[in-house]
C-alpha cells in the first residue's frame, strides 16, 4: 500500500480504501422493483411534419410501422388490422424523427395489401407510399429502413409509434 500510495503522488497508504467484492446481499437489502404503470404519451400534432395526399409475415399481436428506402410504410401486426384497403391514412412526424403517428384522415394517402410471403395473413399488413416522408426521415438523419414499435391512442385516434431500430440514426 505504501508503494501505491508513492506512485499516486504522496498519498499516505491510511489514504488508500480497500476494495473487495461484494457479496450477496442480504434479503433485507435487496432492491424490489415496483412493479410498471401503463404509460401513455401526449403528443401534439401541431409540431408535427404531416404527409398526406399529394405526397406520394407478422403475427397479429405485433404492432409496428417500418418505412423503408423505396418510400414504402408498410404497417404490420394490429396497426396493418385496423386498417382496410383503400383507407386513406394521413402521417405525423415528430421533429427529431422518434415518433411518427399514423391516423385516418379523409385526405390522407390511400392503404393497399401488402405483398407478403408465403403462409403469411395477407388481410393484416398493409403498405403505402410516401417519398415524402422517406426524405423528411433523412433530413433529421436516420438511415433507412426504420422501424416503429405502435401502440394505440385512443385520444389521437391514432398509432402511435416509437423508433426502435438500434443504429437508426447517423452519427454526426
Amino acid at each position: 500500500m505504501a508503494r501505491l500510495a508513492e506512485v499516486i503522488g504522496g498519498s499516505r497508504s491510511s489514504d488508500i480504501i480497500t476494495l473487495r467484492e461484494p457479496g450477496p446481499a442480504k434479503k433485507e437489502e435487496r432492491i424490489r422493483p415496483e412493479p410498471a404503470g401503463e404509460v401513455h404519451t401526449t403528443i401534439d400534432l401541431s409540431l408535427c411534419e404531416r404527409f398526406a395526399s399529394g405526397h406520394s409475415g407478422v403475427r397479429l399481436k405485433d404492432a409496428f410501422i417500418s418505412v423503408t428506402k423505396r418510400h414504402q410504410v408498410y404497417m404490420g401486426g394490429l396497426v396493418g388490422a385496423s386498417f382496410k384497403p383503400g383507407d386513406r391514412i394521413a402521417c405525423y412526424l415528430s421533429p427529431d424523427g422518434s415518433i411518427l403517428t399514423l391516423r385516418r384522415e379523409d385526405d390522407g394517402i390511400p392503404c393497399r395489401p401488402a405483398p407478403v410471403k408465403q403462409g403469411q395473413d395477407s388481410k393484416m399488413a398493409k403498405v403505402f407510399a410516401c417519398a415524402a416522408l422517406v426524405h423528411a426521415l433523412e433530413r433529421r438523419g436516420l438511415t433507412l429502413a426504420v422501424r416503429y414499435e405502435a401502440t394505440w391512442d385512443e385520444h389521437l385516434q391514432a398509432w402511435v409509434g416509437r423508433l426502435r431500430q438500434k443504429g437508426a440514426h447517423r452519427d454526426g
